[in-house]
């Protein structure tokens, strides 16, 4: 009789959690919005929203600050007229820059993480990276705050991001137990009486608590703004990553590659930015129109690269931005509530 319990029980259970991730799943994509929904389309893709910083990706996905954002936000603000990026080589044969500040910039067009950014870097004389690193005012980690209470007024998330254990992932957790707590002592009594119902009784709660935790873990985390967000900055993901040379117009291609770096720097797709640009300025040269790659913020001490302007100059960029500080170990990170 206990066995056909466990059995009716154990495939109750199952039945009940299978219904509840059918029903989570079908609300997730109801949440989800489509491509362009909410969203007034843009004349490209590769034309991000006004409220959206390539620093501000990494809290946009994870809810994290860290380093690398800043330095980012460093190269998005110098492709933006604020400052000057000299590549230079640091004590110990590292790539770094010599940063200086260019014309005054439109304190309107700035979120307030960048002003700190822009008015603490230099208040000290400070003109590397490793300089303004170790200045002890810690104007990157001043802005480094500022950017991480940006983002959180945004108000991506429902939930804590970073949480790895939702209220769901627990109660799964403890139904696994169960289950295979009975799944052990419905063994015993199997081997005593050659009913085998309560060990299927015991697997299905195990199963159910399974289903129920993997629920948990998959629930999304943001809100129906942190959605739209998140989707655009995918779709110019997408886009960047699929980039092709004839997307690139020729006269203005020293704008574009520097109004998409910082993005593509940020999103994974440098090569891909790089490559195109490279490409459609070797067409133009096969074509009799030759076009130098004009950036206004890059100033190299040894001049530009001969060929492959755009590549070699991504290639110095990115190493600068992605180093892990200390060898290996990640950069610092802020974090907080979304």
């Amino acid at each position: 009789m206990l066995e056909f319990v466990f059995l009716v029980v154990g495939l109750l259970i199952l039945t009940v959690a299978i219904a509840a991730v059918l029903r989570g799943r079908a609300a997730s994509k109801k949440a989800r919005p489509a491509s362009t929904s909410g969203l007034l389309e843009p004349e490209s893709p590769l034309i991000p929203s006004d409220n959206l910083r390539p620093g501000m990706v990494n809290a946009l996905t994870g809810g994290e600050v860290n380093a690398r954002d800043i330095r980012l936000t460093l190269l998005d603000l110098a492709v933006r007229g604020c400052l000057l990026i000299t590549p230079v080589k640091t004590a110990a044969g590292q790539d770094s820059w010599r940063l200086r500040p260019a014309s005054l910039p439109d304190q309107t067009a700035l979120f307030d993480y960048e002003r700190i950014l822009l008015e603490d870097s230099f208040a000290h004389g400070a003109e590397t990276l490793a300089e303004l690193t170790s200045d002890p005012a810690k104007p990157l980690r001043r802005a480094q705050i500022a950017l991480k209470e940006h983002t959180d007024a945004q108000h991506w998330f429902s939930t804590d991001p970073r949480g790895r254990h939702s209220k769901l992932g627990w109660i799964g957790a403890l139904i696994t137990v169960v289950g295979l707590l009975v799944v052990a002592s419905m063994f015993i009594d199997w081997a005593a009486t050659k009913d085998f119902r309560g060990v299927i009784g015991g697997l299905a709660i195990a199963a159910a608590g399974i289903l129920i935790a993997s629920q948990g873990r998959a629930r999304n985390p943001h809100t129906h703004q942190g959605l739209l967000a998140r989707t655009e900055v995918e779709q110019l993901s997408s886009t960047l990553k699929a980039l092709r040379p004839e997307e690139i117009a020729v006269a203005s291609a020293g704008a574009e590659f520097s109004r998409l770096l910082p993005w593509a720097i940020g999103l994974g797709a440098e090569k891909q930015l790089a490559k195109a640009v490279d490409d459609q300025l070797r067409r133009a040269a096969t074509w009799g129109q030759q076009v130098d790659l004009q950036l206004h913020w890059f100033v190299p001490e040894a001049g530009f690269p001969s060929v492959d302007v755009a590549q070699q100059i991504t290639g110095e960029l990115a190493t600068v931005v992605n180093r892990k500080p200390n060898g290996n170990r990640p950069a610092h990170q802020v974090v907080g509530h979304g």
